[in-house]
């Protein structure tokens, strides 16, 4: 077996047999003892003159906190987004008004017309009855919504008033004959007359 090894005491490194420096580091083994097993671990030794360069101050700062997201908030974007659409709905809503209001006026209009020219062939049906039990008109909607007794109204209680939603109507009787009108609110709605030949006409 061979000899002993010997290590260096200042850098660690394995001395060669018989050698009395270390090729490593270049100390001597005389100046102390030679360590016989394996080197601690230790922190090498700075090299004579080595200063460490000093840390930049910048370096070492923490990163600085990112800002704050610059996005436009929620309610901002639904607002933009209203704002931008309405022009679209005002223009959808007036086109479709374009259309459907002269159509509800037009079937208004046609519905006071139809129950201004009911009201007058009511009367016409109840003054012919009304003729044929007493031998003469009735001289108002009051008598043939309230005839003598024992007969019975020819005429519901509220056409025998002459006043209906959107229109007046009025009879004058005679012996003879009798003229019956239905007069509307409106001034763009026809009037109409009828009498005892039961003919309905426009005023």
């Amino acid at each position: 077996m061979g000899g002993e090894r010997r290590f260096c005491t200042n850098c660690g490194a394995m001395l060669e047999e018989g050698g009395a420096a270390c090729r490593q580091c270049g100390m001597t083994a005389g100046g102390g003892p030679v360590s016989s097993g394996p080197p601690e671990a230790f922190p090498p030794t700075p090299a004579p003159g080595y200063a460490p360069y000093p840390q930049h101050p910048y370096l070492s700062m923490p990163p600085p906190p990112r800002p704050a997201s610059q996005g436009l908030p929620t309610i901002a974007i639904i607002l933009i987004a209203v704002a931008c659409s309405l022009p679209l709905f005002i223009f959808a809503a007036g086109f479709i008004a374009s259309f459907s209001i002269p159509m509800l006026l037009s079937a208004r209009q046609n519905a006071i017309q139809e129950k201004a020219r009911n009201s007058l062939t009511t009367i016409v049906s109840a003054q012919a009855a009304f003729y044929s039990a007493n031998g003469h008109y009735a001289t108002d909607l009051a008598e043939l919504g309230a005839p003598p007794a024992p007969q019975t109204p020819y005429i519901d209680a509220l056409l025998a008033t002459g006043t209906l939603p959107e229109m007046t109507i009025t009879c004058r009787g005679s012996k003879t004959g009798f003229t019956a009108t239905a007069v509307t609110d409106s001034t763009s709605i026809p009037d109409y007359q009828t009498d005892e030949t039961g003919v309905i006409k426009e005023m």
